[in-house]
């Protein structure tokens, strides 16, 4: 009986690896280990590892590689957050959830320290934060659709450079950027 080399397939086994490890091994878009639950809210300072003044290019190593697309702003819909750049390079606003209400409300979990996420009502966001310097409904520009707009209330706390935006009382969208000095 005539043994069979086993040489081609030890070969095909290494090459099947060594694919698999380049398509999606090295990939930072794949699953990366933060999850938005992870991301806390830090006013004046940033959102869990991304911190106002950073180089916008440090964010997908800390993030992965944002959604295509979407130009100098970086789009993360699994996190339902974007940041967007101050004077193109640096990290200077970052927003979470959706002032429509989408299905961006949900997928950001992130809170503040004293427990403020999506969902919270105008009451929870008042007893931290005190009454609003400004209360609104949010400007037309934000949501084109004027039925879109109704149930929306913007409250904003300028010596956080803080805006929540509220649908039917509960919180939907979050802005916020550095502390003005």
């Amino acid at each position: 009986m005539k043994r069979k080399s086993i040489r081609p397939n030890i070969r095909l086994v290494i090459g099947l690896s060594l694919l698999t490890l380049t398509l999606f091994g090295c990939s930072k878009s794949g699953v990366i280990g933060i999850e938005s639950r992870d991301l806390h809210i830090e006013p004046g300072v940033g959102l869990g590892p991304i911190k106002f003044g950073m180089p916008m290019d440090e964010v997908p190593a800390l993030l992965g590689d944002p959604d295509p697309g979407a130009g100098k702003v970086l789009h993360y819909q699994r996190l339902g957050i974007a940041i967007i750049p101050s004077n193109g390079s640096h990290v200077g606003a970052i927003m979470m959830g959706d002032s429509a209400g989408s299905f961006l409300v949900d997928r950001f979990q992130g809170e503040t320290k004293e427990g403020i996420g999506m969902r919270a009502t105008r009451e929870m966001i008042v007893k931290v934060f005190g009454e609003p310097q400004e209360a609104n409904t949010p400007p037309a520009k934000m949501l084109r659709r004027e039925e879109a707009r109704q149930g929306l209330e913007s409250i904003s706390y300028d010596s956080d450079n803080l805006k929540f935006v509220l649908k039917d009382g509960e919180l939907v969208h979050i802005t916020f950027q550095a502390q003005k000095n």
